[in-house]
């Protein structure tokens, strides 16, 4: 879903996921993936580069805002929000990968959903990826986030 409006807005994509997967790839844990996304962000931001960070940033949310106010960037949060039967029906029929197994993945959705529940941010763009039509969905939303940074 981040990844074609990335592309449709001309943002460096940071993805959490794919940082996570080469550390584990290499033999890592997963405690500094946080810090290498903020410094390939700190890096783009600094080379002019408009980012765009591709992560459930649960817990770093008041990072990206003191990074954001300190950049005078605008800062732009979309919330992917499908229905819960829909997560857990995609999760059940994914083959074993390097997130785990499919009981796995389950798993770690419902640990982490409670740290979901008191998120307060003023989203620009929900999307909800059950439907069909996500890329009207993207395609509406370009134009939402342009007027909100001022392209």
């Amino acid at each position: 879903m981040v990844k074609p409006l990335s592309k449709k807005l001309s943002l460096v994509r940071i993805s959490g996921d794919e940082i996570r997967k080469l550390f584990k790839e290499s033999g890592y844990g997963y405690d500094k993936v946080y810090n290498l996304a903020f410094e390939l962000i700190r890096h783009f931001i600094s080379k002019g580069y408009s980012v765009c960070i591709d992560s459930d940033c649960v817990g770093k949310i008041e990072q990206i805002k003191k990074e954001a106010a300190e950049n005078d960037l605008v800062l732009v949060w979309v919330h992917i929000n499908p229905p819960e039967s829909f997560i857990i029906n995609k999760l059940s029929n994914l083959t074993p990968n390097w997130l785990g197994t499919a009981e796995e993945m389950i798993a770690n959705y419902y640990e982490r959903k409670p740290m979901h529940e008191d998120i307060n941010l003023d989203f620009t763009v929900i999307y909800d990826t059950s439907t069909s039509d996500i890329q009207e969905q993207i395609n509406s939303s370009v134009s939402i986030i342009e007027t909100k940074v001022g392209i």
